[in-house]
């Protein structure tokens, strides 16, 4: 039958709340307040806990030496054990989350390291046994939501009283403080620093061996009982988890003040710790029970509390004689404190200053000088005394250190302190006879040389056994090779794990598949780089495999190098390569991809973030000349986007011009030309402007007359729009131009670019194309040059003179064109007059739109993306009227060149 009182009551209030909110939400936070409170409410376990065996479990792993330790990795269980059971309730249940393997790292660390865990596994649901571990019933779909919230709730309630127990055991057992270590000689108490130092300053716990608690970062928590202010622990946890045998009376009244006088009676009675007095060791000042410090002096308690027959006696009047002795003694204290003080300043310990008065024999000589001068030959003697039974030989070789330790553990008895030093001797020389040190000289020498240290001989014994290690280790030959085929698995995944850092065994063993596979190619270095990414074969696989669509062969993908411009992927060779061609060799603009020629050197905005990128690549993939050739064309190349970059008319140079004057001088071939018509200086151009030196040239200069209309096409050439590099005797051919200085493609008639690809999303077309107005050289060379002559008046020549670029032998040559001139052409061939009434037309802004014809304005609307829509039983006058008027609305082309 369940109880009634108070504190049941409360637990079912407190598990009901929590057992509703853990089973909807999954959330451990929101249920932390509710455990906290089922904590501390003071009932018995088989209450408390309805589905989870606490008692059996906390006896079960409390067992053994180190019950903190123990109880530590109990803690850890139960909050993997929390996590499972949250993981059940959360409405997000984790993707594996019906199976528990038994080979998992954390399972068998934690949940598999403790007894019982598997129990709690069970009540959750996972009743299936596998061979690898536990699972869900195959029928089962979705975990009992409500059972796995309560036995949830109880692992935690657990956890949480548990914790508190630890948290109390690592305390400091004579302040309260945080300990840092325990003293097994002491019966495994515990202590901070400075009592630590305060206890064992005596001489008799001098030699007593400290250990170093492990520090954990966890906070105390707040369970407070209803009758108490302070923090108090149930007792009930302390019943199961303690016996007499195993904690220290101090201990345990460390740990009675933090229990609750209402759970006593539930405690073992050899648990309780008694209340009687204790004296004082230093000042004879008896102090209750209860009490860290003695009252007089404030030093710690130092002695067990004082009998049953001391306590009658001290009941009993004192004699005049023990008021003396009480004093002698009082004074021999501040004495010796007087000298601890003296010797703290000089580097002397309190041991030393304690042995060296016992061996003054009550004489005047200050013990600090004593020790200087005396102790040295006193511990010669004791290193050669040989006499009395322990003696081992007259071999042995005693060091100083070993006879100070002796000494001063004796409290300064020479006699004593020769026995313990050749008893102690004894068993360090049958230790290292029963590690196999067998010859007795050479243990003999190394304690010597190690002042006693077990430590130090045995590291000077086994220095000759591992020579041939270490030699083999420092040595300047390679480590072996690692072989696939090696016939011990284990030996060559050990090596694996051992040499290349992989994060689990089972990497290993993929790692050796991977190359043992029949026709493989990887490299050991490759295969371990793709593993450690990834533990899916094939992702490894396509990771191995990356064809290189240079070279055509086969890399793993952490040997490509990519471009930020577009996806392709080329080895390091080729990318390397390519590169410093491309630097040394040709201009910046061709530094595009190898494989797609990606990015478009025409779209300014692109080809800058490209290079920005490249930068960062190149700087550690190039040799250091070609990086800094690169970074000169790069100068170079944005040097040119200033407007005040211009380029000499007689040489190739180019350079930033700071003066406002026409006159410009080149720095490299020092001639000089205007800085706005780029013609060569003459002196007539002093002081006029560039249309009357062009004026007075055509009237004045006979070569320029001779010439004709060919000169003034050679004048008028072509000029780059993008560096503004001017070439005069390019006319004619195709109107691709590509500007030999910046790599600019454009077209010669409209300088308009040229593109790749599609420049617009909208664009129609994905190919080389450029998007010329309707005013263009492109279009109306195909007029004849009646039509053409309708808006300009007919000139005659002869031959004609104009100087074009032609292939003669797979070389670019300069000669005249050569072609018989038609009469009324102004001397020229039919192309080039064509090409001088465009320019005509384009330096007056005509509009050719006013001459089309119907299919001509169809087809030059379709190309500005005008609506062509026919209206309904609309004339072909009127529509070619209304086409001809959007037409109109769009601008003339914004780059052709006018008015020269």
């Amino acid at each position: 039958a369940m109880s009634s009182s108070p504190a049941s009551v409360q637990m079912d209030e407190a598990r009901g709340r929590a057992q509703s909110l853990l089973s909807s939400s999954g959330s451990a936070q929101e249920v932390k307040a509710d455990v906290q409170t089922m904590a501390a409410i003071e009932l018995p376990l088989s209450e408390k806990y309805r589905h989870v065996s606490a008692e059996v479990m906390l006896k079960e792993n409390s067992a053994g030496r180190n019950k903190q330790e123990s109880l530590n990795r109990f803690i850890k269980a139960l909050s993997i054990l929390e996590k499972y059971g949250c993981n059940l309730t959360s409405p997000t249940r984790p993707r594996y989350w019906r199976s528990v393997k038994h080979n998992n790292p954390v399972f068998r660390t934690t949940v598999d390291a403790i007894k019982g865990g598997r129990r709690v596994l069970y009540l959750y649901g996972y009743t299936n046994q596998q061979v690898d571990g536990l699972s869900f019933p195959d029928e089962v779909e979705d975990p009992d939501t409500e059972k796995v919230a309560a036995v949830t709730l109880e692992v935690m309630t657990l956890r949480t009283e548990v914790d508190l127990i630890v948290k109390v055991l690592s305390e400091c057992s004579l302040c309260g403080g945080d300990a840092s270590l325990f003293c097994s000689s002491c019966d495994n108490p515990h202590f901070c620093d400075a009592c630590d130092d305060l206890f064992h300053r005596h001489p008799n716990r001098a030699s007593h061996k400290r250990d170093k608690l492990q520090q954990t970062k966890q906070s105390r928590p707040s369970y407070i009982c209803k009758t108490k202010v302070k923090p108090r622990l149930c007792l009930f946890f302390v019943a199961y988890c303690f016996n007499s045998s195993s904690v220290s009376c101090r201990h345990l009244h460390h740990l009675w003040n933090f229990c609750c006088p209402c759970s006593l009676r539930h405690m073992p009675p050899e648990v309780v710790p008694s209340l009687s007095p204790w004296e004082c060791s230093h000042c004879t000042t008896v102090n209750e029970m209860r009490a860290v410090l003695c009252t007089t002096c404030e030093r710690p308690r130092l002695a067990t509390a004082v009998s049953t027959v001391q306590e009658s006696t001290m009941s009993l009047p004192a004699s005049p004689n023990a008021g003396k002795s009480k004093g002698l003694h009082t004074q021999q204290k501040m004495h010796y404190v007087s000298h601890s003080q003296e010797a703290e300043k000089r580097g002397i310990s309190p041991e030393e200053v304690y042995a060296a008065l016992g061996a003054c024999g009550g004489s005047n000589v200050n013990p600090c000088d004593w020790l200087t001068s005396e102790l040295p030959h006193l511990l010669d003697e004791i290193c050669s005394e040989k006499s009395g039974p322990t003696t081992i030989g007259d071999g042995m070789k005693l060091s100083r250190a070993e006879a100070k330790l002796a000494w001063l553990k004796t409290g300064g008895e020479t006699d004593k302190a020769v026995r313990e030093l050749l008893r102690d001797r004894k068993e360090k020389m049958k230790e290292l006879h029963s590690l196999g040190f067998q010859d007795a000289a050479q243990c003999e020498e190394a304690l010597r040389q190690s002042g006693g240290e077990m430590q130090g001989a045995l590291s000077l014994l086994q220095r000759p056994l591992l020579e041939a290690f270490h030699q083999r280790i420092w040595t300047a030959q390679p480590e072996p090779p690692i072989d696939p085929t090696h016939p011990d698995k284990q030996r060559t995944c050990r090596r694996l794990l051992a040499l290349y850092d992989l994060p689990s065994w089972g990497r290993c063993e993929l790692v050796l598949s991977l190359l043992q596979e029949p026709g493989v190619s990887y490299s050991l270095e490759d295969v371990v780089q793709a593993v450690k990414e990834s533990h899916d074969r094939d992702f490894i696989r396509r990771l191995l495999n990356n064809e290189c669509p240079i070279c055509l062969s086969i890399f793993p993908r952490s040997k490509m190098q990519s471009l930020t411009s577009c996806q392709c992927s080329v080895c390091f060779e080729c990318f390397k390569a390519h590169f410093t061609i491309a630097v040394r060799d040709k201009h910046i603009r061709d530094m595009v991809c190898p494989s797609c020629c990606e990015p478009d050197i025409n779209d300014p905005e692109k080809l800058d973030s490209y290079f920005s990128t490249l930068d960062i690549q190149l700087r550690d993939c190039l040799e250091p000349e070609v990086y800094d050739l690169f970074h000169k064309k790069l100068t170079e190349h944005a040097l040119m986007k200033d407007p005040k970059f211009m380029w000499c008319c007689h040489c190739t140079s180019g350079f930033i011009n700071e003066g406002d004057q026409l006159k410009v001088t080149c720095l490299s071939c020092h001639k000089s030309f205007c800085a706005q018509c780029k013609k060569p200086w003459e002196p007539q151009h002093q002081d006029v402007s560039c249309e009357q030196f062009q004026l007075w040239k055509r009237e004045n200069d006979p070569e320029y007359q001779r010439q004709g209309l060919a000169g003034y096409l050679r004048d008028n050439g072509i000029t780059c729009p993008h560096c503004r590099f001017q070439y005069a005797l390019t006319k004619g051919g195709c109107m691709h131009f590509s500007c030999s200085q910046c790599r600019y493609q454009f077209c010669s008639g409209c300088n308009n670019p040229y593109y790749k690809t599609k420049c617009k999303p909208d664009c129609p077309l994905n190919c080389l194309h450029a998007h010329h107005p309707r005013d263009c050289l492109f279009y109306l060379r195909d007029w004849e040059p009646p039509r053409l002559q309708t808006l300009l008046q007919v000139r005659r020549s002869h031959e004609c003179g104009v100087m074009e670029q032609k292939d003669e032998g797979g070389q670019q040559v300069d000669s005249p064109c050569g072609v018989k001139t038609q009469p009324g052409q102004a001397g020229l061939c039919d192309k080039h007059y064509r090409e001088y009434l465009v320019s005509l037309i384009n330096a007056h802004s005509l509009d050719p739109a006013l001459i089309y014809d119907l299919n001509e304005v169809i087809r030059a609307c379709e190309r500005h993306q005008v609506d062509v829509q026919r209206g309904e039983g609309e004339e072909d006058n009127a529509y070619q009227a209304r086409l001809l008027k959007k037409l109109m609305e769009v601008p003339l082309g914004e780059k052709v060149p006018r008015n020269k």
